[in-house]
Formats: structure tokens, C-alpha cells, sequence
């Protein structure tokens, strides 16, 4: 299906990570379950991703349909983490892909759901929900750029880290709902400027418990 074609009726939701299934990282699964769980509600389900995998060991298709979900890949730039320079990159090229992508394919009255891998990726999607007239959610795994400071990478009171914090703030703003995954997390978004707290709320994460229990069956036979 094209998702540019507007004549369905169903609820379009468009989610954006840089890593989704057959991938394994952590946030290509959790976002995998819920991805797959939603196809087979009222919704049309697509996902906006990168082709590389997480190790770089290789690339996938560029679109195909998984168990009724329909993603699209987009192309970036594969520098590698090992260099913060070279991993900015990396980013900068998959926000340009994604929002320009998304820009082709989004409608009025959609849903972007953007999670944060890359970082921030709620920045350059505030402005295509805006300009499209879609609504956004932010999935927050993480607080991005209180974390990278926590970690020692940047200065508290750099320009850099300064205008990071004043876009960032700006698009969970903006957004129709963001949603954090504990407590801690809630109270800290909540806290920030301007940032309306009704639009704040804690979902945690999950994994499927009987996919766990089948799995540990089977290895211990």
C-alpha cells in the first residue's frame, strides 16, 4: 500500500526508530511487539526506519511488509560509533531521510510516533508533524541531552548542549502526548519549561511472557 494514498479510512500510524525487525536491538524489539500488536487492531500500521542493521553487518530491504506491518527504509550514512563525529553523521543524514520521507508519505490527521534512537529525533519530526498538519508522540527511552552529560560527553553550559536542550524542549512542547517509560523519567519531563504536564504520561516497557516462556522451555530441553 502506498501511504501516501489518502482514501483509507483506518487510523494511519507512522512509527520512526533507526532499528525495527528482523533486527535485534532492544528498541527494534519493543518497538517490533507493539508495531505487530497494533496491525492486527483498526489501525494502518507503518514504520520508518534505517537499513543498516545494529552490528553494520548488513542492510535490509528497503520496503517490505512484516506480519501487516508496512516499513519503509530509508538510506543514511554508515560511518560507525566509534567516532563522535562520524556518528553525528550518521544521524544528521537519517534525519534528513526520515523527514524527507515522511514529508511524501504523511497526511493530515495521521500519528508519528517517534522513539529517541538516533537522540533528539523528536526535533526534526516536530517541524514534518507541523508542516503536515499530523499529530506527534514522542516515545522517550531516554532524556536526551541530560543523559549525554551524565555520561561526561559535552559541557552543561556549552552553546551546543544549551540549544539542544531549548529545541528538545520545544518539540515534546509541541507534541500531541510524550510518553515515558518509568517514573523518574516522567517527573523529569514534566518538570521541564513549558512543557505541559497532560501531555506527559508513563507507559512502561513490556516483553511478551509467553514468547520468554516458550523459549525457556524449549532450552532447557
Amino acid at each position: 500500500d502506498d501511504p501516501s494514498d489518502r482514501s483509507t479510512r483506518k487510523t494511519r500510524l507512522f512509527f520512526v526508530n533507526r532499528f525495527y525487525a528482523p533486527d535485534l536491538s532492544a528498541t527494534s524489539q519493543i518497538l517490533t511487539d507493539v508495531a505487530e500488536a497494533l496491525s492486527k487492531r483498526a489501525f494502518d500500521v507503518f514504520v520508518f526506519t534505517s537499513r543498516m542493521s545494529y552490528d553494520a553487518t548488513q542492510e535490509y530491504n528497503k520496503t517490505e511488509t512484516l506480519k501487516g506491518v508496512q516499513v519503509r527504509r530509508v538510506w543514511s550514512t554508515r560511518l560507525g560509533r566509534e567516532h563522535a563525529v562520524l556518528r553525528s553523521i550518521d544521524y544528521l543524514t537519517f534525519y534528513l531521510s526520515i523527514s524527507l520521507a515522511l514529508m511524501y508519505s504523511v497526511s493530515r490527521g495521521d500519528i508519528i510516533i517517534a522513539k529517541t534512537d538516533p537522540p533528539i529525533l523528536s526535533i526534526p519530526l516536530s517541524v514534518v508533524a507541523r508542516l503536515k498538519n499530523a499529530k506527534l508522540v514522542n516515545w522517550l527511552q531516554d532524556v536526551f541531552p541530560e543523559v549525554a552529560l551524565a555520561l561526561g560527553i559535552g559541557k552543561p553550559e556549552g552553546i551546543l548542549m544549551k540549544s539542544l536542550k531549548t529545541l528538545r524542549t520545544q518539540s515534546l512542547k509541541h507534541a500531541d502526548m510524550n510518553v515515558t517509560i518509568g517514573t523518574q523519567m516522567l517527573e523529569t519531563v514534566r518538570g521541564f519549561p513549558s512543557v505541559s504536564k497532560v501531555r506527559v504520561c508513563k507507559i512502561q516497557n513490556f516483553a511478551d511472557e509467553e514468547a520468554i516462556t516458550r523459549q525457556t522451555e524449549h532450552s532447557l530441553n
